[in-house]
């Protein structure tokens, strides 16, 4: 009798630790999707900061470098879709001038990927997507928060003009090397 008291004892204990695990595991998963849903929200709120500091400014410092006036037009994540060809494209600041078109990629670190990435991007979907600016003389911009010295290189490399994001300053980093390319 002893044992069988022992024996239902443990399993009731047993049933108990297993409910508690269970629902420790389920305040664990909420607490994860939770987590993910916040990291998720604060990601998305960290790239549009890095645009909310690009649009103010940007125009300015082309003004500043190059001498221009006001853009005939500022665009912000302009995003095209075309079904036929199954292709799809944003720009996330896009100037159009008299002669030139500035499209600029944001990004909160720079990485060689995402330059390559966007040099892809100008050559094989821009033209397709934007066939409106292509008559006249694109500017690739790719602004980021972190910029390492050979992302700088790389940049270069790929006739993209390098912004890096300090607070509401942004200065070229490559403006030297590239301004003969696309300003005679």
């Amino acid at each position: 009798q002893e044992l069988s008291e022992r024996i239902d004892q443990v399993t009731r204990n047993i049933d108990k630790l297993q409910d508690e695990m269970k629902e420790f595991r389920d305040e664990t998963r909420k607490f994860q999707d939770n987590m993910n849903k916040k990291w998720g929200e604060l990601a998305n709120r960290f790239g549009t900061l890095a645009e909310d500091l690009i649009a103010p400014n940007l125009p300015s410092l082309i003004t500043k470098e190059f001498g221009f006036n006001e853009p005939h037009f500022l665009g912000l994540r302009l995003r095209k879709r075309l079904k036929k060809q199954n292709l799809r494209g944003e720009i996330d600041c896009l100037l159009e001038y008299d002669e030139h078109v500035f499209i600029c990629e944001v990004k909160s670190q720079s990485s060689i990927e995402s330059i390559h990435e966007f040099r892809q991007f100008l050559d094989q979907k821009f033209p397709v997507l934007f066939p409106e600016y292509v008559s006249k003389k694109i500017v690739p911009i790719y602004a980021a928060i972190g910029f390492e010295p050979d992302h700088v290189t790389e940049a270069t490399n790929q006739r993209i003009m390098a912004i890096r994001i300090l607070g509401d300053i942004l200065s070229f980093l490559n403006i030297n090397e590239l301004r003969k390319h696309y300003f005679h």
